[in-house]
């Protein structure tokens, strides 16, 4: 059976996602540059609530719009697996998640040098902060089994 018998009404409709391959395209420039500009953050995201705000929330907005990607071309590709066109764009977008994840290596780290506490004085600094709680608070649930700098040099010198 092929894609065009099936009835329309148990298709999904991709265009809530995309409605044209430019908004996909678009969508998909901004997040390279995002990624390629979010590095900056490393050294300047625990310099106070200003820029530790400021680092993360970029980092869950390319978060989203990635999701937004990767979702399309993977329900995309599922549509039809021996579409190339499809098959490229999903490639595309796990190349782009590996990007992100290699300039964005430092969030957790750098988010677990602070205490609870500082995160709790930046929410009344800054109360947009208090959209990311539960996900920061998360966060430091894991903290006593992060690896110390110390340990992670000596585990990466292996």
């Amino acid at each position: 059976m092929n894609r065009e018998s099936i009835e329309e009404r148990y298709k999904w409709n991709l265009d809530l996602i995309y409605n044209s391959i430019d908004k996909f395209n678009n969508d998909y420039d901004s997040v390279k540059k995002d990624i390629k500009n979010y590095s900056k953050y490393e050294n300047t995201m625990n310099n106070g609530a200003k820029d530790f705000y400021e680092a993360i929330d970029t980092y869950y907005k390319i978060a989203r719009k990635l999701e937004n990607l990767a979702v399309y071309t993977s329900l995309l590709f599922d549509t039809d697996t021996s579409n190339n066109s499809n098959q490229e764009l999903k490639g595309r977008v796990s190349n782009l998640y590996d990007e992100f994840n290699k300039v964005s290596y430092f969030v957790t780290p750098n988010i677990l040098k602070l205490e609870y506490s500082d995160i709790e004085k930046y929410y009344k600094e800054i109360e947009e902060l208090k959209e990311y709680e539960i996900l920061l608070k998360n966060q430091f649930r894991y903290k006593e089994h992060q690896l110390s700098e110390v340990e992670e040099k000596l585990l990466s010198s292996m």
